[in-house]
């Protein structure tokens, strides 16, 4: 990441907009969430593709495994519906032991680092919904080491841990690092505690 990464928001250099992208290596920012019930693989991918176009980001990610399940008795996953429109998922990997793996990953991002003084997994203003739902996460009552799977509102903290596990990868598809090179409009709510 830095000035030779063309998909990287930094690659023109350090401005008063994007100064936060120059922190410490290994910082990990999350600066935007899609948060809608009730849409379908199309109108996800719609949705998503109509963000990213009109705001830079990266359209390959992970995605839960669970969405190349098929859902009713004829058609295609969501996941399919999604690559079919041009939103590039990746499943995720889904191993024993690694929710639990995943959740020490995070509390160790979230640590203050006693040298910088600031957490290496940073919040954006504009993440409101995993600003607001992180601090609630109740624990699962028979695995304290692992949050609580029925907790209505865990797709967020799951969607989180999934870009945290995974090394996102500079896009091979020029029209998408095209579209990335402007500069970040975001900032951190709270610059300490990254959220």
């Amino acid at each position: 990441v830095g000035p030779h990464d063309l998909a990287c928001h930094s690659s023109r250099g350090k401005t008063e907009r994007n100064e936060i992208m120059f922190e410490k290596d290994g910082t990990i920012y999350v600066y935007r969430e899609l948060y809608e019930k009730g849409l379908d693989g199309d109108a996800l991918a719609e949705k998503i593709i109509t963000i990213e176009w009109n705001d830079p980001g990266i359209l390959n990610g992970p995605l839960d495994s669970e969405s190349w399940s098929q859902r009713g008795s004829s058609g295609s996953s969501p996941a399919e519906s999604m690559l079919k429109k041009g939103v590039r998922w990746y499943k995720t990997e889904k191993g024993k032991g690694s929710r639990i793996r995943d959740k020490v990953e995070l509390h160790k991002l979230l640590k203050v680092n006693p040298i910088t003084g600031k957490p290496r997994l940073i919040f954006f203003n504009t993440c409101r919904n995993l600003i607001r739902i992180f601090p609630i996460l109740p624990l699962d009552k028979n695995n304290v080491e692992d949050v609580d799977t029925d907790f209505i509102e865990d797709h967020l903290y799951d969607a989180c841990r999934y870009g945290v596990s995974s090394k996102p990868t500079q896009s091979p598809y020029p029209e998408e690092i095209a579209m990335r090179n402007q500069t970040d409009k975001y900032e951190t709510v709270d610059s300490t505690f990254g959220y």
